[in-house]
């Protein structure tokens, strides 16, 4: 199947449950972390050069502490609350990129918020 993103000049030739529900849980973890007053999520998409889209998903939270980044793709790892998460949104978010020939990455300094980027492949397709 194709999934159009808005602006981009070629299709990803993705399934597009799998990747909205993987852009949820990023969302969702976002707003999770960011403050309730003056909390901001912005959420880009970019095509370099490479044959690939990059989408990114930044949030001004805490950040994840150095600890936490090392372990944060674990299946049940979570850092919320007991009963808020099961930690397996980001786990399955790396399957579902991996699957589609692609990686992610979570960048982040405590008390400066966190970036989590999407890198797909494109089609070499063309524009739909």
């Amino acid at each position: 199947l194709t999934t159009r993103i808005e602006g981009l000049q070629r299709p990803i030739y993705a399934e597009p449950q799998s990747l909205h529900r993987c852009l949820l849980n990023l969302v969702t973890n976002a707003a999770d972390a960011v403050p309730e007053a003056n909390g901001q999520i912005s959420i880009n998409v970019d095509e370099p050069d490479d044959g690939s889209v990059v989408i990114s998903v930044e949030d001004n939270g805490p950040g994840v502490a150095d600890e936490n980044l090392r372990k944060i793709f674990d299946p049940f790892f979570t850092t919320k609350k007991e009963g808020e998460g099961t930690g397996l949104g980001l786990w399955l978010s790396q399957k579902i990129i991996e699957q589609h020939g692609g990686t992610i990455h979570v960048m982040s300094r405590e008390k400066q918020g966190a970036t989590v980027e999407i890198v797909i492949p494109l089609s070499s397709k063309g524009v739909l």
